[in-house]
């Protein structure tokens, strides 16, 4: 398939704001669609967040997502993780993990429990998830919800690595402790840029991996106060804020994660999640028709 444009959907990111730092790439067309989908959807693809994609997804549209999985990580040599890490269940938490932890859902955003959060018990984390679904349909499907739980590390900066086709293709900085700033033009080439560094790091993160990874995604990476390099998460390309990362390399890396012929690597969002974001929309009445508003 030949993409001949990128729907930016959503309302979270900014979607008119990241159109256009990504449309600056000239790769191909970029429109917004704040809150809603056009009636046809062929030869597109999405920059969207998970929580609209499994809502699209439940409404009967199949999307060609593609996202190193929730184990993901669990396949990379341990020597680049730097710190004891385990994808698990959550049903299967308190057997796998026993103690404090930075736990967060593998690959779902769902409020801050898709992000590192501040270390918490696996008793905690579990009754976050589950405490306004109790009685309903979905309660069921939680002990399948997929997470990750690991040590919590303090990172003096972080960046954000997009890979296309097993190379780099695109890298911006996160924001750090020492200054909380995000990285922007006038970082660039300063003292403390350590992009180069952060880039190569995740080049052997790739090559390590080159037998196990789908053709587009992000890594991020980060530096401890003790100046090792770990890899602190993976996950699809089409999902991840770029901030100040060529836009060029954000679309390439984009496109590569929604390439066919990639169905091992398809994203599937937790059964947990699909229940308890579907709308009950019409089926479509045919190949990516409208669906209507997206919640």
């Amino acid at each position: 398939m030949t993409y001949t444009r990128l729907l930016v959907l959503g309302d979270s990111h900014a979607p008119e704001r990241a159109a256009a730092h990504l449309a600056s790439s000239g790769v191909l067309k970029v429109e917004a669609a704040p809150g809603h989908i056009p009636a046809s959807l062929d030869n597109t693809a999405l920059w969207v967040n998970t929580g609209k994609a499994t809502s699209i997804r439940g409404a009967g549209i199949d999307l060609p997502l593609l996202s190193p999985g929730p184990t993901w990580l669990s396949t990379v040599p341990g020597h680049f993780l730097g710190r004891k890490l385990v994808c698990t269940t959550l049903g299967r938490l308190r057997q796998d993990w026993q103690e404090h932890g930075a736990i967060r859902l593998a690959e779902q955003q769902y409020g801050v429990l898709g992000y590192e959060r501040f270390p918490c018990s696996p008793e905690i984390f579990v009754d976050h998830l589950t405490r306004h679904h109790r009685r309903g349909t979905a309660l069921p499907f939680a002990n399948d919800v997929q997470v990750i739980a690991s040590a919590p590390v303090e990172y003096t900066d972080r960046y954000r690595v997009f890979i296309a086709n097993a190379e780099v293709s695109a890298s911006t900085r996160l924001a750090a402790v020492q200054d909380g700033r995000r990285r922007t033009p006038a970082y660039e080439g300063a003292a403390e840029d350590q992009t180069a560094a952060a880039e190569h790091f995740a080049r052997k993160v790739i090559d390590a991996t080159i037998w196990h990874q789908p053709p587009g995604f992000r890594i991020d990476v980060g530096i401890t106060r003790d100046g090792s390099w770990q890899l602190i998460s993976a996950g699809p390309s089409w999902d991840s804020v770029f901030l100040e990362a060529n836009p060029t390399g954000v679309v390439n890396s984009v496109l590569a994660g929604q390439a066919p012929g990639h169905d091992h690597w398809k994203w599937t969002p937790d059964e947990f999640f699909q229940r308890i974001m579907f709308r009950s929309w019409p089926a479509p009445a045919g190949p990516a028709a409208a669906v209507g508003q997206l919640g």
